[in-house]
């Protein structure tokens, strides 16, 4: 009987540090979950912080030229068509669709969501005000086109300012 005893004892204290082992284990991976998490979280907002401020750079940048083109093929005041415009120049093509795409650009900017929404594809949505954008500089013949520190949907380094970059660095709240 004795002997007996001896084995259910060795049993149970073997199955403690079985027992042990696993709680370790699992200790140790909800301390590497949630500083995961929390690394993460900091990392995300901080990317997060950084395209978006990319894409406020570029949409400002549509946006400008768009005015500024407008601004410059509005029909003269003196001329009873609406057709006819301040722009004598031959390379500028249907002055009416170019003054329709850069509506559309000016207008898909404005309506551009200022609050992160998961069900809005912010990138569809850049893209097609891209493209509005391009075929409206086409048809004035103009080569502008966005160069600093766009977004790039197939590479995820983004520049930010230096005014912008040390601001983050130096761990301050950003607001847009």
């Amino acid at each position: 009987m004795a002997d007996s005893e001896g084995q259910s004892t060795n049993l149970v204290a073997m199955d403690h540090l079985v027992h042990l082992e696993d709680m370790f284990h699992n200790l140790g991976h909800e301390d590497g979950a949630r500083d995961g998490a929390r690394a993460g979280h900091l990392d995300g907002r901080d990317f997060g912080a950084r395209k978006a401020l990319a894409m406020g750079r570029e949409l400002g940048f549509y946006y400008g030229v768009a005015q500024r083109w407008l601004v410059y093929l509005r029909p003269s005041a003196s001329s009873s068509s609406s057709t006819t415009t301040t722009v004598s120049s031959p390379a500028v093509r249907n002055t009416e669709r170019t003054r329709k795409q850069l509506t559309d650009v000016i207008n898909l900017i404005e309506r551009y969501p200022a609050v992160n929404d998961l069900e809005t594809d912010f990138i569809q949505l850049i893209d097609r005000i891209r493209t509005k954008f391009k075929l409206a500089m086409v048809n004035l013949g103009s080569s502008q086109k966005y160069r600093g520190g766009g977004v790039d949907t197939t590479n995820d380094a983004v520049t930010p300012s230096p005014a912008v970059a040390a601001a983050l660095a130096n761990g301050k709240q950003m607001t847009f």
